[in-house]
């Protein structure tokens, strides 16, 4: 995407929505060098990334805008990218009615930072409702298309949202969130969130943000728990391997009969014999 659109330069301060696991995180910072600023947020822990600022936080919460404009002090942003995806659930309208909420939310977000000039990156999937997304995207920017990178042709469902040259003034008064809501009204998709059968027509933005997160969580606790599983296994087979040695180490008992009298000594002993009559009795030490 970088290569065909040149959407990052050298010194630019760049967002990245949604930065975890961290990839676009360190390509942004390698991209913008040195003079350059990359803040990450995602409500899943990140590991640090040398020379980026990551921050867990929701971006839908005024208190994590806040932490951003204090990273971004006296600078503008120049790009907002967002890999962001819902925890597949196998049923692709679920999915991909999450992901459309999701790509909405972070272009709201990139509308509300952006100054005159800026790009915005999101990952949506194809479906219904999309036409209403691009529609919003095109209120906001001068330059709206949709682009599949090499790496995501195989998956025919998800492609790039690619915005340049962030509008002076958004033309009409609505968040593309609202406009992407009155989009689908009018093909007869109708969002409510007090309906009972919310989770059927698709996830609201809170909830798909909770799921991601819940998903996560239950991904990194899976991934415990089949840590300490390994390690009791390792742990049982060096036992095993132990014992195993324990049994080949097993005392040699070597034996010579003298005048009525057997001698015997180990591989324990150190060479020294001991004395022991044909009856049992054990002798004294012989040296």
């Amino acid at each position: 995407i970088h290569e065909k659109f040149g959407i990052i330069r050298k010194g630019d301060a760049v967002l990245d929505i949604g930065c975890h696991p961290g990839g676009w995180t360190q390509v942004a910072v390698e991209e913008v060098g040195d003079s350059g600023l990359v803040i990450g947020v995602d409500m899943l822990a990140t590991s640090p990334i040398e020379g980026a600022i990551v921050m867990v936080g929701d971006i839908t919460e005024e208190s994590t805008i806040e932490e951003i404009a204090g990273h971004l002090g006296n600078r503008k942003l120049n790009a907002v990218i967002s890999d962001i995806s819902p925890r597949l659930t196998g049923r692709y309208d679920t999915d991909q009615a999450i992901s459309l909420e999701l790509s909405t939310m972070a272009l709201d977000v990139a509308c509300d930072l952006l100054p005159p000039g800026g790009c915005c990156i999101t990952k949506v999937f194809q479906g219904a409702g999309i036409e209403g997304l691009i529609d919003a995207a095109k209120l906001r920017f001068s330059s709206v298309g949709r682009y599949s990178p090499t790496a995501s042709r195989t998956a025919s469902s998800e492609t790039y949202l690619i915005c340049q040259k962030r509008l002076q003034k958004t033309k009409g008064e609505v968040t593309a969130m609202e406009h992407l809501q009155g989009h689908l009204a009018s093909i007869g998709i109708v969002v409510d969130e007090e309906d009972e059968n919310d989770e059927e027509l698709g996830l609201s933005l809170k909830q798909a943000l909770g799921t991601l997160q819940d998903c996560g969580i239950q991904e990194h606790e899976k991934e415990e728990e089949e840590g300490c599983a390994k390690v009791e296994k390792d742990a049982e087979e060096e036992e095993e391997e132990e014992e195993e040695e324990e049994e080949e180490e097993e005392e040699e008992v070597i034996e010579i009969e003298i005048d009525n009298k057997i001698y015997f000594t180990t591989n324990e002993t150190d060479g020294k014999l001991f004395s022991q009559d044909l009856d049992g009795d054990v002798g004294c030490l012989l040296y």
